[in-house]
């Protein structure tokens, strides 16, 4: 069955759609005038059409017309809330099957469908079908005794979709009889709403008084007049919501004022107005339901609230809010899982409670009254936004459920990368597009909102074959997308065991041997993907795949084929895509090349052949050259460069092996070429000579080459002195050689280091022999030359770039004197030759350390050790490495060191320190400042002062008194006897004011009243 839905409430249209859907109807369309229903008729032909009695564009009972002049056979079911007798008559004259009165439900539009089943099945007569809907329209207005007493008066359907009735006064009654009558709440709007006109009465009544009443939740309007008859009608306002009373020649009392604001939630405001004799009353309300009754001096007009549903349409999964006006409807939300509808001064009553609501998202909701409003707190049971569906009198709230894509987890094989899209809602779809030429994936989710972490959070990517990924949300179309860098295809949305799923699926390539080309063939991988490198040591191809987007399988059958360059393949799975080794038989050479599909790479093994071989090498030295030869067989072409940083000659022999190489490494001990290297790989033959030579040629002979290495010729120039030789070797660089004395063989030696250099090996004889009688060149570990003194001798290296030294007669220390005053203490050294200086010297503490170089100690030295507590305490003399050193324990002294012909005099000279009391300071001179402490004792005005022994010369005349400040002083020692405690107590009266130290004196600044 094939039905047609004509009204302009998009709620209605909904609400009997999703009636019919489950009466198994799915044929059905809808139109919202009758312009469109027109056009739909003549395109669907439906079996079945729903029409409305009032549309925007042309009456139901007009389009009825037109609906049955182009299709005879149609089936039309009248559908209003209008149900007067009229109306349903003239709709049954046009044709109509059947009326159905707002609102309906599934039983009644359920009947209605079945009976025209039945009828056109000729089962039930057209007569008794029509004479049972007279019946039941009749039956609607029973409650107000009108079946017998209303006449119908046409009225133009343009101006007013309402009837006119003229109803005698006694339909009413008196006011005693219905006194207590109860009114019943049945449709009684369009009777209401109907003009009223009552039997005339003499002219001109009077409008005396106006009254208004509230009852429950009825409000009335009394009109009390100076007649007990009154002409008057009633009907609806066009343009606001009431009705308007009209009350023919009638005039009000001056009392009565013209505007009446009430705001009762009922009635808004009454306004009275006379024209022309007339008087008309507009009643501005929402209520729809309004009863008349007539009193012996006026009228009564009883206004009362609707009863207003709210209802949960589990059907249809919305929250339907009846006999409303939309707009006096507001919702508010209080956050994303609870709503408040407030129900603003609609003229409607509402039960009050809590329902439960079996729903995904609506929990609850709860009706309750404020004042003359009603709110309706609804809870949800998840994050949710809403749609109103909207009717004449009624509205629905829809709740759809915010979507949140919250997180993304990554699950990865090499066959199979999953992306598990974590979600509030376990309704998710995926519309997946791709730009190949750019490698980009687009995932989108429609109504998907993505979490503020999934926003930001950055994600790495390691062996999944994706470059990278983002999420980001359009908000205007309310849409996730998901952004994948990938060069897959195979990209699939899927749900598994109840979870939503991306999968990228890899592209497969393959490792396969083709025995007869002796080659491996990367099936899918391009040359620029692979890399592949020889391993010498192993005898090993290295290959690398650096694709991580495919699925790199080895065929299986590689293990079981034997070819007469491979011996097996390996692969493994590395984060930049795969990596392997191809085990070689033998030496071989390779090349990569694409192959013929142009979508693969071979790698061809060829086994070397043994024609161009590096097979010996001779080496030789003669007078300042050396020269070496690299023989071998077939054509050696080759090629060489030469490091100058690291000294190495390198030598490439190109497409050629290692013969008869028994050793690779040949290291040279005193010969310019420390080392030779000789190496291979699958194409070239290799050798390095490591040497610092850098003047060489390079000539090419039969079946090899000849280097010529040209040495660099060093002189050693030699300067004969009588206590002294001085020796220079210009080409040489200190840091190039080693140089030592043997005190013993009485041999210095000069090493040196450089290799690429020639001195004439031999022994030469010094000409006037006071010193040096020889010198011998020797080729050991570069070259040493050993000169041969005639005595002790020691070295005195000159500081310049090049090497330059003398070799000096070696001084003795015949005898040490010492000279000890009071104030003056001089020790005398006594050699056996002239102006010996010193090498070094310094104060350390207490200490003078003398270091006077290489000095041979006489057999009549002796130190001195009866040493007086004075100047010098003790002197004590040893070896550190050839040189002798001196170490002299001391006192605080001025020190001089004199040179004078074979003596080196050192003269210790104290000065007495002196301790000065004066009237307004304390002067303490001639000490070493730094070494003394004090300690200063406020309670007891007592300052002491501690002085080692070896930073001052106190003596029993030290202390100088020229003021008057001290109640004692004194001068004591400690207990290890090594430091003086010099004690002063000021009077009392004089306290310190400050302590200064300069140089060698110290300040003790005193004030006080006896200064």
């Amino acid at each position: 069955m094939k039905i047609l839905m004509v009204d302009d409430a998009v709620f209605i249209r909904k609400v009997l759609k999703g009636i019919l859907q489950e009466l198994g109807i799915e044929l059905v369309r809808e139109a919202s005038n009758g312009s469109e229903a027109l056009k739909i008729l003549k395109e669907f032909s439906p079996d079945v059409v729903t029409l409305d009695i009032t549309l925007p564009d042309m009456s139901g009972i007009e389009l009825l017309r037109k609906i049955k002049s182009i299709n005879p056979s149609a089936d039309v079911i009248m559908i209003s809330a209008i149900n007067t007798h009229d109306i349903v008559k003239e709709a049954l004259r046009e044709g109509a099957a059947g009326y159905i009165t707002k609102p309906f439900s599934r039983e009644k539009v359920e009947e209605v469908l079945k009976s025209l089943e039945r009828k056109k099945k000729g089962t039930i007569p057209e007569e008794k079908e029509e004479v049972d809907l007279q019946q039941q329209l009749s039956q609607q207005f029973d409650g107000f005794g009108l079946e017998q007493k209303i006449e119908t008066v046409p009225v133009n359907e343009q101006e007013s979709s309402s009837v006119i009735l003229n109803i005698p006064r006694d339909v009413f009654g008196t006011q005693e009889e219905i006194k207590h009558e109860e009114i019943e709440e049945t449709e009684h709007k369009d009777v209401s709403t109907s003009p009223v006109e009552i039997e005339s009465s003499p002219k001109y009544s009077i409008l005396t008084d106006i009254k208004f009443e509230q009852i429950n939740d009825e409000e009335r309007v009394n009109l009390y007049f100076n007649k007990k008859e009154v002409n008057y009608s009633i009907g609806r306002m066009k343009i606001r919501n009431g009705i308007m009373v009209t009350i023919e020649d009638c005039h009000k009392m001056a009392s009565i004022r013209e505007t009446y604001e009430l705001n009762s939630g009922v009635i808004e405001r009454v306004k009275i107005n006379e024209v022309e004799g007339n008087l008309y009353i507009s009643i501005e309300t929402n209520v729809r339901k309004f009863d008349i009754r007539e009193l012996d001096d006026g009228l009564i007009i009883i206004f009362r609230k609707s009863k207003g549903l709210v209802v949960y349409n589990k059907t249809q999964r919305f929250l339907m809010i009846d006999n409303v006006s939309p707009n006096s409807v507001k919702i508010n939300k209080i956050n994303e899982k609870n709503y408040v509808v407030e129900i603003v001064s609609s003229g409607a009553t509402f039960q009050e409670g809590e329902e439960i609501v079996e729903d995904p998202i609506i929990d609850r909701y709860v009706v309750s009254r404020k004042g003359n409003d009603y709110i309706v707190n609804i809870l949800l049971k998840t994050e949710a936004s809403y749609e109103l569906i909207e009717g004449r009198t009624s509205l629905g709230i829809r709740f759809n459920e915010i979507k949140i894509l919250k997180d993304i987890d990554v699950f990865y094989t090499p066959e199979e990368t999953l992306l598990e899209l974590i979600t509030n809602s376990s309704n998710v779809s995926a519309d997946i597009e791709q730009e190949q030429d750019k490698n980009i994936v687009y995932v989108f989710l429609n109504g998907f909102m993505v979490s503020e972490e999934l926003l930001s959070k950055e994600f790495t990517f390691n062996e999944e074959p994706i470059e990278s990924l983002k999420v980001v949300y359009d908000s205007e179309k309310n849409q996730a997308c998901i952004i994948i860098y990938t060069p897959i295809k195979k990209v699939n949305f899927i749900k598994q065991k109840g979870k939503n799923l991306i999968s990228l699926k890899p592209n497969r390539a393959f490792i396969l041997f083709n025995i007869f080309q002796e080659s491996v063939v990367f099936q899918n991988i391009k040359p620029d993907e692979l890399m592949v490198e020889f391993l010498a040591e192993t005898n090993e191809l290295y290959f690398k795949v650096k694709n991580r987007f495919v699925n790199l399988i080895k065929d299986p059958m590689i293990d079981t084929i034997e070819g007469e360059t491979v011996s097996y393949i390996e692969v493994n799975k590395i984060s930049e895509g795969y990596e392997g080794k191809i085990g070689l038989k033998g030496k071989c050479k390779y090349r990569v090349e694409l192959s013929r599909d142009k979508t693969s790479t071979d790698i061809y093994i060829v086994p070397v052949r043994k024609l161009n071989k590096v097979n010996s090498f001779e080496y030789e030295e003669k007078e300042g050259k050396a020269y070496l030869k690299i023989k071998g067989e077939g054509e050696l072409n080759f090629e060489w460069n030469y490091e100058k940083s690291e000294s190495i000659l390198n030598i490439t022999f190109k497409e050629a092996s290692l013969g008869k190489i028994e050793s690779r490494h040949i290291d040279f001990t005193d010969h310019c070429i420390e080392w030779i290297l000789f190496d291979e790989d699958n194409y070239n033959a290799y050798v390095k000579v490591k040497t610092s030579v850098e003047d060489f040629e390079i000539e090419r002979i039969d079946a090899g080459l000849e280097i010529e290495f040209r040495l660099l010729p060093v002189e050693i120039v030699i300067e004969e002195d009588e206590d002294k030789v001085s020796v220079k070797v210009p080409a040489l660089k200190w840091q190039e050689v080693e140089l030592n004395n043997d005190i013993e063989e009485q041999t210095v030696n000069l090493q040196i280091k450089r290799k690429d250099i020639y001195l004439r090996p031999g022994i030469t004889y010094l000409e006037k022999n006071y010193v040096i009688r020889k010198y011998q060149i020797i080729k050991e570990d570069g070259y040493r030359v050993a000169f041969t003194a005639n005595t002790i001798v020691r070295l005195n290296r000159k500081d310049s770039s090049s090497v330059e030294f003398t070799i000096e007669k070696c001084p003795v220390l015949q005898e040490i004197k010492i000279f000890q005053g009071a104030l003056r203490f001089e020790l005398i050294l006594n050699f056996n030759v002239n102006n010996v200086g010193l090498k070094e010297s310094f104060t350390k503490d207490s200490h003078l350390v003398l270091n006077l170089g290489e000095v041979v100690l006489g057999d009549g030295v002796k130190l001195p050790d009866n040493f007086e507590r004075g100047i010098v305490r003790k002197i004590e003399i040893e070896m550190i490495g050839e040189d002798v050193v001196l170490e002299i324990e001391k006192v605080y002294s001025k020190i001089n060191i004199i040179q004078e012909g074979s003596n080196l005099i050192v003269r210790f000279d104290v000065e007495k320190c002196e301790i000065i009391i004066n009237e307004e300071e304390i002067v303490l001179r001639n000490l070493n400042v730094e070494k003394v402490e004090e300690n200063i004792i406020a309670e007891n005005n007592l300052i002491i002062f501690y002085i080692p022994k070896t930073e001052a010369m106190i003596t029993s005349d030290s202390i100088v008194l020229n003021g008057n400040i001290l109640n004692y002083f004194a001068l004591d020692n400690d207990l290890s006897g090594e430091v003086w405690k010099l004690y002063l107590a000021l009077k009392r009266g004089i306290s310190l004011n400050d302590i200064l130290k300069e140089k060698d004196e110290i300040y003790i600044f005193v004030k006080g009243e006896s200064i």
